[in-house]
């Protein structure tokens, strides 16, 4: 059985040795995306509110998590020093949903980008 470990974002990013320490633990580690900073999808929010997903509308960022100045930076260069176990697939960076066209809206449906949580819960 293959253990995974999500490191959750914070103000600072995932330092070298928590990323470390959960490699001892688990086999593989994901890490969110520096860019993936929303509370959830914001075209997901009005229905979200309503309690009805009948549409959706891109309203801008939805509670964004706040970062550090140099967040960024100190991410790439903590992926730059983990590059071999990102190449040997122990470490994964991705987002927790794919977002949607800026200003875009749904009507019928409201499209989270595979968001792994139900919206109405998160509110």
């Amino acid at each position: 059985m293959i253990y995974e470990a999500l490191l959750a974002p914070h103000e600072s990013p995932i330092t070298l040795r928590e990323i470390k320490r959960a490699l001892l633990t688990y086999d593989k580690l994901i890490l969110i995306d520096p860019d993936d900073r929303d509370m959830m999808p914001s075209n997901a929010f009005m229905s979200t509110i309503m309690g009805m997903p009948l549409f959706g509308i891109d309203i801008g960022p939805i509670r964004p998590m706040g970062k550090t100045s140099e967040y960024d930076e100190e991410f790439a260069k903590t992926l730059d020093i983990c590059q071999r176990a990102t190449k040997e697939g122990l470490i994964k960076v991705r987002s927790t949903y794919t977002k949607q066209a800026a200003g875009q809206f749904t009507l019928g449906a409201v499209l989270t980008g595979g968001y792994p949580l139900n919206t109405q819960f998160v509110s």
